[in-house]
């Protein structure tokens, strides 16, 4: 009876077709913000985003409940001016890393729906034209913080 049993779920597993690429097609690593007062502004977040797959794809969206909006902005220069403004959709490279950073390319959250607190976390969804959605938490770092590693 258990040889029939094995044998059935090995022909359903093999039609119904699990796509475990998917799991790990992006990751995320290093995700920080810097604390903000009690009155918050916007704020950025950071992270390095690493492209597992061998295809091109785009950061399309950004969505997270502590903020009214999250959008990417680049730093860019323009006939030798540089400007701050949002960017997107950004290409990530096949197998290559994007990382947010400050003065180069970030997420800003406006409208905070309070301020952020070091030590605590918030959620982000990060959502890829091909990959689909990635779930990060963000660590809040000291007000100042230049980097994931360093206050």
């Amino acid at each position: 009876m258990l040889k029939i049993i094995f044998a059935v779920l090995s022909i359903v597993s093999m039609f119904i077709g699990y796509d475990c690429s998917k799991e790990k097609s992006f990751t995320i690593t290093e995700a920080w913000a810097r604390a903000t007062p009690s009155d918050p502004t916007p704020e950025a977040a950071y992270f390095v985003i690493h492209n597992h797959t061998d295809a091109d794809d785009a950061l399309v969206s950004l969505i997270t409940p502590a903020a009214e909006s999250a959008e990417l902005y680049a730093n860019v220069e323009k006939n030798g001016v540089w400007e701050l403004g949002p960017t997107g959709p950004y290409v990530i490279a096949a197998g290559k890393d994007l990382t947010l950073r400050p003065g180069g390319v970030y997420v800003v959250l406006k409208g905070l729906k309070q301020p952020l607190n070091e030590g605590d976390t918030f959620p982000l969804t990060i959502t890829f034209n091909k990959a689909g959605k990635v779930e990060q938490d963000v660590l809040v770092k000291k007000a100042g913080s230049v980097s994931f590693q360093k206050n």
